[in-house]
């Protein structure tokens, strides 16, 4: 061979080579969440939604006396469960994406080398979270007041079910883009809370369900809600000419 000559890979050589590099990287939503929490932290994750999630507590907290009243008055705490459970996580998610949309603040995170997406949802994730906590004390203050009438195992297992089926529609209707998708869960969800209000019947078949379907109804609104976000994290609705609008 000569000096002047270097030696060059064959096509299988690099095909096979390519396929490395390929299977070297999988990419994993997961993996890049992590990543990407490392490298912001909550006080960059959260930048500019802070009076959100302050307004939205407070706006839950206060409200929560007089709709706590109403419910043991009327024996409405079945239904007041079901909508209250998923309403923390709701209004955090509608007051972020009024503000970004109001004072154009997701242009600005658009700049950004990290996906939009695993930002938004990041803050899904912490939503959910906080909304697991606030489920809690909510059931607690129901189970006492109403005089243990109800098992508070039983009432937990509800919420819990209500907020992860919530957080699976939510994500299911955000495919639709606009204020058409960030609005539809909500509406539906209220619907719902409209029928177990004005039908005593639908409250009651509700009542009789075991707690292991609802501790399974929870699981499964968990994993469905996890495979969503994926999903979202992954579409490429968020980019392309949108970037370009930017």
């Amino acid at each position: 061979m000569s000096k002047d000559k270097i030696p060059m890979p064959t096509a299988e050589e690099k095909e096979k080579a390519i396929l490395n590099i390929i299977e070297s990287y999988a990419p994993s939503v997961w993996r890049d969440m992590v990543f990407t929490f490392k490298a912001l932290g909550f006080k960059n994750i959260f930048w500019g939604v802070g009076d959100c999630i302050f307004l939205s507590s407070i706006v839950l907290f206060l409200s929560l006396p007089l709709i706590k009243e109403i419910a043991l008055q009327y024996d409405l705490v079945i239904t007041a469960i079901f909508i209250l459970s998923p309403m923390l996580y709701a209004m955090l998610i509608l007051l972020t994406a009024w503000k970004e949309i109001q004072f154009k603040t997701l242009e600005l995170v658009c700049t950004f080398k990290i996906s939009v997406r695993i930002i938004m949802a990041l803050r899904m994730i912490c939503f959910g979270g906080g909304a697991v906590f606030f489920c809690v004390p909510l059931n607690l203050i129901f189970w006492y007041n109403a005089d243990n009438s109800l098992p508070l195992l039983w009432m937990i297992s509800l919420s819990l079910s209500s907020l992860f089926v919530y957080g699976a529609v939510s994500l299911v209707c955000q495919r639709l883009t606009g204020l058409v998708g960030l609005l539809l869960a909500p509406t539906i969800w209220l619907i719902l809370g409209g029928v177990l209000l004005f039908f005593e019947r639908a409250s009651a078949y509700l009542e009789e369900i075991p707690i292991i379907i609802f501790f399974i109804i929870s699981f499964v609104g968990l994993v469905f809600y996890l495979y969503e976000l994926r999903s979202f994290c992954r579409r490429k609705t968020v980019g392309g000419s949108y970037y370009v609008e930017c």
